[in-house]
């Protein structure tokens, strides 16, 4: 069986011209957006929807403005009777994308900062071999480990499907390094990131192929 490859696009989400953005977007997703009291927040919402339309067409060979989501069980979005799974994140002043055939997929990137008390919140939500391993991190580099750790965790649970309390003690997601993790059969790997920020993918499938690009607004 062929190793399953992942679709991962990355946006600028703040070079998206506003007004093309906003025009192949539902009704119900512009008014999602308007929901956020920030300009940046709601130009981000509206970018990364409107490049999910953008991306998932060319799959679909349907116009982005022509796609219609439906939620899947666990609140996942999904495009019904497609075979296309895919998962979005957003963080700063970017935003990623992942799209694969036939297998779910999960994505997180956070922008890393500094944590007041990153061991407190591992302790409540970390596997007992994540804890062990973040307690032998040096300090300077907690922030980073936290990270790693939150986003490969994340995006494990996002592919799943559900939500952040399912499976946070139970699933041990990192052992470390940014290395390729399997996870009940899943795999989770870190991947490469802008400066200052931390994404991580994970897939239905003891292993995965990414193909990463920059996404360019048409």
């Amino acid at each position: 069986m062929e190793t399953p490859l992942v679709e991962l696009w990355q946006i600028d989400v703040f070079s998206a011209p506003p007004e093309p953005a906003w025009r192949v977007l539902s009704t119900a997703e512009r008014e999602h957006s308007q929901r956020f009291h920030r300009a940046d927040d709601r130009l981000r919402s509206a970018a990364t929807r409107a490049a999910l339309r953008h991306i998932l067409s060319a799959h679909l060979d349907l116009r982005p403005e022509q796609i219609e989501f439906t939620t899947g069980p666990h609140g996942k979005p999904e495009v019904q009777g497609s075979g296309i799974e895919f998962n979005c994140t957003h963080s700063g002043d970017w935003a990623w994308i992942a799209v694969i055939p036939g297998v779910p997929v999960g994505v997180d990137l956070e922008r890393i900062h500094e944590i007041e008390t990153p061991g407190a919140i591992m302790d409540a939500h970390a596997s007992q071999q994540e804890l062990q391993c973040f307690h032998v991190v040096p300090p300077g580099r907690q922030a980073d480990a936290f990270f790693t750790w939150w986003t490969r965790k994340e995006a494990y649970l996002k592919a799943l499907g559900k939500g952040l309390d399912d499976e946070l003690r139970t699933a041990t997601a990192w052992s470390g390094t940014r290395a390729p993790q399997v996870v009940n059969s899943w795999c989770v790997a870190s991947m490469e990131s802008p400066p200052g920020y931390c994404g991580a993918v994970a897939v239905g499938a003891p292993a995965f192929r990414v193909d990463s690009q920059l996404f360019r607004w048409p």
